[in-house]
């Protein structure tokens, strides 16, 4: 946490988008006290190999392989399919005397295309599952909000930057299985054909909205005493 005279400048972490959105007080009480996410190992590896195979089906839909960028700018200078893993420190967005920073740019995948108005860039962010939260948007949103601070800072000239989501069809998500059944899963997300695999939808307009909603209230950093039961950082709050 960073105080500068009227206000609070605090890290964003967007993996802890859902905690955020359960208490907004949670954003202030994990930028000042150290609060262990406890996650679980077989549902990483779950996560992991989802996204190896679509990032795959994706390369092989777009007809080229996936780089990394190593600087932010790269984005704008060539097309094709990215990853990006760099501390920016840049607020991408504030209200009232919070101010929200994130300090490492690390979405799943970042496409960049040329059209008659330039090059768009895209955020792709991979979910293994079939029905998507209000948490998994605002993840991405928050990449694409910081995304377009950077790129703007970084040319003087304002950039566009588009987001979307990428899971799976409704209904196909294997939940038959077992939560430590990690070799049944990996056969079925492997011979899943793409229709079902590869869904993309677009952070929109009226998404948009929603979001900022979102961001005003978590930025209000009001607790909400409803969620201590099952908060991680419930010991360490002087509010539960």
């Amino acid at each position: 946490m960073i105080k500068s005279p009227g206000k609070i400048h605090l890290k964003f972490i967007p993996s802890r988008a859902r905690y955020y959105i359960k208490c907004p007080y949670f954003l202030y009480l994990s930028n000042t006290r150290n609060i262990h996410i406890p996650y679980s190992r077989i549902a990483s590896r779950k996560g992991n190999l989802f996204e190896e195979v679509v990032d795959r089906r994706v390369s092989e839909e777009a007809g080229c392989g996936i780089k990394k960028a190593l600087r932010v700018i790269d984005l704008l200078q060539a097309e094709g399919l990215y990853t990006l893993n760099r501390k920016v420190d840049t607020e991408f967005y504030s209200w009232n005397n919070i101010g929200l920073r994130v300090k490492m740019l690390k979405p799943d995948l970042i496409l960049s295309e040329r059209s008659e108005s330039g090059i768009g860039i895209t955020v792709l962010e991979i979910k293994n599952c079939d029905c998507m939260m209000s948490y998994h948007y605002l993840q991405a949103y928050v990449y694409k909000l910081t995304l377009e601070k950077f790129l703007t800072q970084e040319t003087g000239e304002p950039v566009r930057v588009g987001a979307r989501m990428i899971h799976l069809k409704k209904g196909c998500f294997p939940r038959y299985e077992s939560g430590d059944d990690f070799e049944t899963f990996a056969e079925r997300i492997s011979g899943m054909k793409s229709d079902y695999l590869v869904i993309r939808d677009f952070v929109d307009g009226e998404s948009e909205l929603v979001l900022q909603r979102t961001l005003r209230e978590i930025a209000s950093l009001q607790a909400n005493t409803t969620e201590c039961d099952t908060c991680p950082g419930a010991e360490k709050c002087d509010r539960s």
